[in-house]
């Protein structure tokens, strides 16, 4: 077994975890058999195999477009699959949202390497930010 489905109600400080199956058609059959089957939802998840994972410290820092002035975040230990590379936030830059997007005060940056790391991810994506927008 490499998956199971997670049954979940609710919404923000009222969601939460109702049941675990390991099948799809018991976690339809919990939810048909609830008085209001609206308000569940069956998520497919696939299990950890921790060979294939490892504690690594992420780095992650914000940036403000104006001004280029980096603002670091707590550190913290998380498990992380041993492939995974470092990230950056995403965003929109097209023409049509520059406008809207230059209001936008902070992009952010994760790294498993190191804060330097993280801060050079996050001024070459404001540096690209800045190339889309003609800043």
């Amino acid at each position: 077994m490499d998956k199971v489905w997670i049954v979940t109600s609710g919404e923000y400080s009222d969601y939460g975890i109702e049941a675990v199956f390991s099948s799809e058609e018991e976690a339809d059959r919990f939810i048909k058999g609830q008085k209001y089957s609206d308000r569940f939802e069956s998520v497919e998840w696939s299990l950890m195999n921790l060979d294939e994972y490892e504690v690594k410290t992420v780095y992650s820092c914000s940036i403000t477009l104006r001004s280029g002035e980096i603002y670091d975040h707590d550190d913290r230990d998380e498990w992380i699959q041993k492939n995974k590379r470092s990230q950056v936030e995403k965003y929109d830059a097209s023409t049509e949202n520059a406008e809207r997007r230059s209001g936008w005060k902070h992009l952010g940056a994760v790294s498993y390497v190191s804060r330097d790391h993280a801060h050079k991810l996050a001024v070459e994506l404001r540096q690209h930010w800045i190339r889309e927008f003609q800043f």
